[in-house]
C-alpha cells in the first residue's frame, strides 16, 4: 500500500528519531507519559536529547538543533557557558554546597544586581519554577485587590495548578468562539473548580480582549 503524503512527516520523523522512541518506551514504563511534566510530551513522542553546547542540542540519536527554549529562560548564555561553570566550582570550593536551607548573603547581593537592572522592583521573591512564581503573583493579586475573578490567554500555560490549567491545547470542537473561547480544562479533575475557572481571552486580539474584559469588569 502506498504511504500518503500526510504520513510522510512522521515516517521522516521515525527514521530519524529511532532511538528516542525506544528512550521514551522505556520511559514510560516509569513516568506518566514519558515526562516529568506534561508540557514536555508531544506527539507522536517527544524528543530525548543526550546533551547541549552553547545554542545547540544534540538528541540520542545524534540529531542536532538550535535550541530557541533555552530552558524556558533559564538559560540566557546558553549551554555550559565557561563563566557559569566557574562559578558554581567556585560556590561549591568556596562555600561547600550549591544548596543551603537558610538565609545566605548571596540572596540580598543578588536581588541588589537584580533592582540595579529593574529598579522597578523594589522587593522580590524567589521562586523555584514558573508555576511557583504565578501562582504566588495571583495570590499576591487577589489579596491586594480582594477579587478573585482570573483571566488569561488561550493558548498561553502558565503552571500545572488547578487554577489556570485550561485552554492551553483545546481541541477544536472544545474551543469555541474565536473572540469568546471557552475555558476548557486541560486534563480530568479540574471538575470540582469549574465554578472558579478563568476568563478566557482571545490571543492577539486586542478589539476582543477589551470587550470581553468589559464585559466581566464587575465580576469580583
Amino acid at each position: 500500500m502506498a504511504t500518503r503524503k500526510v504520513d510522510l512527516p512522521f515516517v521522516t520523523y521515525g527514521s530519524k528519531t529511532k532511538q528516542s522512541y525506544e528512550e521514551m518506551k522505556k520511559a514510560s514504563e516509569y513516568l506518566p507519559g514519558g515526562v516529568t511534566a506534561n508540557i514536555k510530551h508531544f506527539a507522536p513522542y517527544p524528543i530525548v536529547m543526550k546533551k547541549g553546547n552553547g545554542a545547540w542540542l544534540e538528541d540520542v540519536d545524534g540529531n542536532q538543533y538550535i535550541d530557541y527554549l533555552m530552558g524556558y529562560g533559564s538559560l540566557t548564555l546558553g549551554h555550559g557557558h565557561d563563566d557559569i561553570k566557574d562559578a558554581i566550582v567556585n560556590q561549591i570550593t568556596n562555600d561547600g554546597t550549591v544548596l543551603f536551607g537558610t538565609p545566605h548573603p548571596l540572596e540580598t547581593k543578588f536581588a541588589q544586581k537584580i533592582r540595579e537592572h529593574y529598579p522597578s522592583m523594589e522587593r522580590m521573591r524567589y521562586t523555584n519554577s514558573g508555576t511557583e512564581a504565578t501562582l504566588l503573583a495571583i495570590r499576591l493579586a487577589c489579596a491586594f485587590t480582594g477579587k478573585k475573578k482570573i483571566a488569561k490567554f488561550e493558548g498561553h500555560y502558565h503552571g500545572g495548578y488547578n487554577e489556570l490549567l485550561y485552554s492551553i491545547n483545546p481541541s477544536m470542537a472544545e474551543a469555541g468562539e474565536e473572540e469568546e473561547p471557552n475555558s476548557v480544562p486541560e486534563s480530568l479533575g479540574l471538575d470540582q473548580f469549574a465554578d472558579g475557572k478563568p476568563l478566557m481571552l482571545p490571543f492577539n486580539n486586542l478589539k476582543a480582549t477589551e470587550k470581553t474584559n468589559k464585559k466581566n469588569m464587575h465580576q469580583n
